[in-house]
């Protein structure tokens, strides 16, 4: 993964976060293939925190 940046609720505004770009193939799906179970699986494959 390479870093990225996410717009936050303020307009305008935009914050630095690691890991935030999937480098890498896309299938069909738009899901990276690097980070399904399986190609155009659509399931993801790490932990996701809420």
């Amino acid at each position: 993964m390479q870093n990225g940046n996410v717009i936050n609720g303020t307009p305008n505004t935009s914050t630095s976060t690691a890991n935030a770009v999937v480098v890498g193939s896309y299938g069909a799906n738009g899901f990276a293939n690097s980070v399904e179970t399986a190609t155009e699986s659509g399931i993801y494959k790490g932990n996701i925190y809420l």
